[in-house]
């Protein structure tokens, strides 16, 4: 998850903005950030082996969702807030 992060702010750094900032808020798959996660393809849900997934919201695009996503997993695996990571 924290690669993960990691990734999502390094590009904001690189680009300026996070990857379809300027699209509605929902789900996205984490291979927009290859270039800045190399191995993404092996990341993924420890109870489904679902690929992760991203989206990013807020009032301020400050709330980071990160979680594993298929019929059996769609809870939250983490979110980041204002800098704050919880899991």
């Amino acid at each position: 998850m924290r690669l993960i992060e990691s990734a999502l702010l390094a590009y904001y750094g690189t680009v300026g903005e996070y990857p379809y900032a300027s699209q509605k808020p929902k789900w996205r798959t984490i291979e927009c950030l290859e270039e800045f996660l190399p191995g993404w393809k092996q990341l993924e849900c420890p109870a489904t082996g679902a690929q992760y997934k991203f989206r990013i919201g807020g009032p301020f695009y400050n709330l980071i969702r990160i979680r594993g996503w298929n019929g059996s997993c769609k809870r939250n695996h983490g979110w980041i807030k204002d800098g704050m990571t919880t899991w």
